[in-house]
């Protein structure tokens, strides 16, 4: 079992912890080059390396913050511009202290304002929730989330191109064992809920202690 919360092994009284570490400055740049370019070095951009490096150090060498920002770049020029907006960015300081990585937060910030209502409307899922990816896209559209009006494209052909374009970014992956079902990682199922604001209310045992009669009626 793994978790990143202590308190909860101290509850369950577990003593014999393993503690995973974060990976190695190399494989760590390996990796965030092999989302960002398609291979595993910097070799064939030189210009963009220092930055590559500040970026991985930011993210403390975590592999899903790497992954994350590593497509976020790879789907945007190659230009010097970007990858210093990225590592200059305000988010990394405002994010001290919570425990929603701020590498996730900038992907957020990323998309269109389209995608990030999508996005948004997952916090109703509970966490390692598998979801259909057909399902979801009938939800998307029975909200009217999904407005044709500047596309000849249908709904469902909208909806599987913004689909595709979250899962492109790292916000859904593939469920363990079904590639053809589909999951959140938990701390892209924390962003959601953060980010969803007052707009949707996940109803939980935890959440219902502490709801008013007014977020009910929101």
């Amino acid at each position: 079992m793994t978790t990143r919360k202590m308190q909860l092994l101290k509850k369950l009284g577990c003593d014999d912890l393993s503690y995973l570490q974060t990976l190695s400055d190399d494989d760590a740049m390996s990796l965030f080059a092999q989302h960002a370019f398609g291979v595993n070095n910097f070799d064939l951009h030189p210009i963009l390396r220092p930055y590559g490096e500040g970026i991985v150090k930011k993210c403390d060498n975590l592999p899903l913050a790497l992954r994350v920002l590593g497509r976020l770049l790879r789907i945007k020029t190659k230009e010097e511009d970007e990858w210093k907006r990225l590592l200059n960015s305000d988010i990394w300081e405002l994010g001290k202290g919570d425990e929603i990585i701020p590498a996730l937060r900038l992907s957020y910030h990323d998309l269109s304002a389209c995608l990030k209502q999508l996005f948004a409307y997952c916090s109703l899922f509970p966490k390692d929730y598998v979801f259909d990816k057909d399902n979801l896209i009938i939800l998307w559209m029975a909200e009217g989330f999904l407005n044709r009006s500047s596309s000849n494209k249908s709904m469902e052909s909208l909806g599987l191109e913004y689909f595709e374009e979250l899962l492109s970014r790292s916000f859904f992956k593939y469920a363990p064992n079904d590639s053809s079902l589909f999951v959140m990682h938990d701390l892209h199922n924390d962003l959601a809920i953060s980010v969803a604001g007052e707009f949707f209310l996940r109803l939980e045992d935890e959440v219902m202690k502490d709801t008013s009669k007014k977020d009910l009626e929101k």
